[in-house]
């Protein structure tokens, strides 16, 4: 970046973006990187606008994260739409619509490519805590026990184990149940 050379830096960081945001958690140097491109280099590069979006949601910069969504959805490529509509679900719990929250939730799980990705771990997390709020236990308890089945056996990135691992889910889960005694045992 520092050489000027935006296109060959951009295709690298396109490659391994999602390792640096979810693997590694390098949220504020993706961040700081993504302001030293030209926005014009960032246009070609579609994938690094939704990670730009991302890593402004990690850092709940939710004014950013709309205006990265708004670059996207002008291009109108299905191909980002369950990105999209997984991202406005974390905006829209943020800003208390739960049921809008749901909605767009469930569009994204149905649309986002395998069950062993970080965004639909995270986007069923996002729903799991949406029934919480709206005081729907059984199928937050449903939900947190069709997450816990899927994550047996993935290999989670270690940034994101500290949000979703199966121990927090489990965890959470035994909460949901009315067993905290054996979810505070469970994380010790």
């Amino acid at each position: 970046l520092v050489a000027g050379l935006y296109q060959q830096t951009a295709a690298l960081l396109s490659k391994h973006g999602d390792y640096l945001l979810w693997t590694r958690g390098e949220t504020h140097t993706l961040l700081r990187w993504m302001n030293i491109f030209p926005r014009q280099v960032l246009s070609d590069y579609p994938d690094l606008i939704l990670l730009e979006a991302w890593s402004h949601l990690v850092s709940v910069n939710l004014e950013a994260v709309e205006t990265c969504l708004r670059e996207i959805v002008r291009r109108d490529d299905l191909r980002f739409a369950a990105d999209v509509a997984a991202l406005r679900s974390f905006i829209l719990r943020l800003n208390g619509d739960l049921s809008g929250t749901i909605e767009l939730s469930y569009l994204a799980l149905a649309r986002l490519p395998n069950k062993h990705n970080p965004l639909y771990y995270l986007t069923a997390m996002n729903l799991i805590n949406t029934y919480i709020l709206n005081c729907e236990l059984k199928q937050a308890i449903s939900t947190t026990s069709n997450l816990l089945e899927d994550i047996r056996g993935w290999n989670i990135p270690p940034a994101l184990n500290l949000l979703i691992g199966p121990h927090l889910v489990e965890s959470s889960l035994l909460v949901l149940q009315g067993r905290p005694r054996e979810a505070k045992k469970l994380l010790e």
